[in-house]
């Protein structure tokens, strides 16, 4: 995919920030055995292309059940869904983080479309 609308991808850098910072910390990048899976697709909803971002991490370290809300937490599920009038849901599981982000076309106006080739190093 390649975001062409400059907020989207202002936003999208601070969510990759954000979930990397994160999984090298605490999560599956900081464990040799860990792993992720980072996927995007598209779906109609109310007559509009919508895109979804999810971020699954495997294998990642045990962590204690988190009760606080933190500055990450409420980045993923309240700002960047803000900014982007979607959605974040962020759930911490025996396996590592789980994020979806879900957001929709701008005014009909694509802040995405597919890449016709993809990048050498993808």
């Amino acid at each position: 995919m390649r975001v062409t609308r400059s907020e989207a991808a202002e936003v999208l850098t601070l969510t990759f920030h954000q979930l990397a910072t994160n999984a090298l910390k605490y999560g599956a990048i900081s464990a040799p055995a860990g792993g992720l899976r980072v996927s995007w697709s598209t779906f109609k909803k109310h007559d509009r292309t919508w895109l979804t971002l999810s971020w699954i991490e495997m294998e990642a370290p045990s962590r204690g059940p988190t009760t606080r809300r933190d500055f990450g937490t409420d980045l993923l599920e309240g700002r960047i869904p803000y900014e982007l009038s979607g959605t974040g849901k962020v759930v911490i599981g025996a396996g590592g983080a789980h994020f979806r982000l879900e957001f929709p076309s701008k005014d009909g106006e694509a802040s995405w479309r597919p890449m016709r080739q993809p990048h050498p190093w993808c």
